[in-house]
């Protein structure tokens, strides 16, 4: 593929693919310059390996074991982050959310207080919800599939390495 036709497709926002997750499709737009950047920060987040660790294979996965709920909210925010792009997380910073919360009423009809359900709209970053579905839903090999696809086949970073300097 020219350079060219890269550049047009990441203009346009030509999809690459589509995920679904929730039940809710999600046309995967080919990374920018600002979608790397976002999840850039996002890896930042993660927990680094201390001097000390094995770089066996036991080791590293004793290590991942230990770590993972500090890993697990990070990595699945950066495939976030490459399933929206960065104009639309930029764009739309909240979605109304129903959710079912657990109450405790007065029945009259049991002269007894009843355990009952009631729903309640919330606002929350539609990153946010999709990075929690992405956590709940995916296995750690998809996961990882995912986001190295993304960054190998469609990020190009050779072409942004090799950016001219000042």
């Amino acid at each position: 593929m020219k350079i060219e036709q890269k550049t047009a497709d990441a203009l346009l926002e030509t999809a690459v693919g589509v995920i679904e997750v929730d039940g809710r499709a999600y046309a995967i737009q080919r990374p920018t310059l600002a979608t790397l950047a976002m999840a850039s920060a996002a890896m930042a987040q993660l927990p680094k390996a201390p001097e000390g660790t094995e770089k066996t294979a036991l080791g590293i996965q004793e290590w991942m074991m230990a770590h993972a709920m500090e890993c697990a909210e990070p990595i699945a925010r950066v495939a976030a982050i490459f399933i929206m792009g960065a104009k639309r997380i930029q764009e739309q910073p909240k979605v109304p959310i129903a959710i079912e919360v657990p109450t405790r009423r007065w029945s009259w009809r049991k002269m007894r207080k009843a355990n009952g359900t009631k729903t309640e709209t919330i606002k929350a970053m539609e990153l946010d919800r999709l990075a929690m579905r992405l956590e709940e839903e995916m296995t750690p090999k998809q996961m990882a599939d995912f986001v190295s696809n993304i960054i190998t086949t469609y990020a190009d970073l050779s072409d942004f390495f090799c950016l001219p300097l000042p």
